[in-house]
């Protein structure tokens, strides 16, 4: 308290905490502004079998903060939290609770300090070959997803203008699975939004995002999508679409992600790079003049006067 260590609450000797206004909080304050009960800091314990079903859902292992609809809110690093959310604390945060000027400071034993960063680069490390197996799996399904639409291309033949229920099948899983190319998506992957501008504006159309909001129980949900100049076998429109918990700028920014995808993977998202070339006339061969030019229907004397 103002700047003073007052006191140290251990931890290890339970799973939870409750800081709040009753003398049955295990850290009872006793300022106003704290609620009766205040909020929680709970200690999730790392689980030593993981298999591929349980690390969807799973959380890191550590102390999380949550605040029991505080009236005054609960503060972490001077930034408020949401109530009935848990925020994961790292070891050095602060906490601050309604308008008390008590600041709590999550330490941690020198002796355990080893243990507890090899046990994150473990879990980041374990993380990140998930992330890149189910990379490759998406990968993989896409290219045979590729292969098989080329050979039932190929089977059919020609269509003579007749469409079939399954070519309009194919019509509509058409964007349903795009193959992902880092390589490609360089491109626009800093900034989509700037690209999709970039195209629609060379394309001469005007770019509007169409955004829903819901309010599930937790957080808010932000659905936009986005008409893209895309031509069907149906005559029917394309749209991007992309959902986001959180905010609304991450959702836009995550539609216009996947419209450059799906530009991109119809080929027409990149600017030409092969401009028209002018006609290069050839004044001598052609008599020192253009030999569209023609005197006949001309009264003012301007061509003659340029042969000369």
């Amino acid at each position: 308290k103002n700047g003073v260590e007052v006191d140290t609450i251990k931890l290890t000797d339970k799973s939870f905490c409750i800081f709040g206004r009753l003398p049955t909080c295990h850290v009872q304050l006793e300022h106003p502004s704290v609620s009766r009960y205040h909020a929680i800091l709970q200690h999730c314990p790392r689980s030593e079998s993981v298999t591929e079903e349980s690390t969807i859902n799973k959380r890191e292992s550590g102390f999380y903060l949550y605040d029991l609809s505080s009236t005054h809110g609960t503060f972490l690093n001077k930034s408020k939290i949401q109530p009935r959310c848990y925020y994961r604390m790292r070891i050095g945060q602060s906490v601050k609770f309604g308008g008390s000027s008590r600041i709590f400071v999550l330490d941690q034993a020198l002796d355990s300090c080893q243990e507890i960063v090899e046990a994150e680069a473990e879990e980041e490390i374990a993380d990140i070959r998930r992330k890149q197996k189910e990379y490759q799996e998406h990968l993989q399904k896409a290219k045979e997803e590729r292969e098989r639409r080329l050979q039932e291309r190929e089977e059919m033949g020609a269509t003579w203008g007749i469409l079939m229920d399954d070519m309009i099948t194919g019509e509509e899983d058409r964007f349903e699975e795009i193959e992902i190319d880092p390589e490609r998506e360089a491109y626009y992957v800093d900034d989509p939004k700037k690209a999709l501008k970039r195209f629609f504006d060379r394309e001469g159309l005007e770019l509007e995002y169409e955004c829903e909001e819901t309010e599930p129980s937790s957080n808010k949900t932000y659905t936009v999508r986005v008409c893209l100049p895309i031509d069907t076998i149906t005559g029917e429109s394309v749209y991007a679409e992309a959902s986001v918990m959180g905010k609304k700028k991450d959702a836009v920014i995550e539609c216009a992600l996947q419209a450059c995808r799906m530009l991109d993977a119809e080929g027409i998202l990149r600017q030409s790079k092969h401009n028209q070339k002018r006609k290069q006339e050839d004044w001598e061969e052609n008599d020192y003049y253009d030999s569209d030019e023609d005197n006949f229907f001309d009264r003012t004397g301007d061509i003659d006067r340029k042969r000369k």
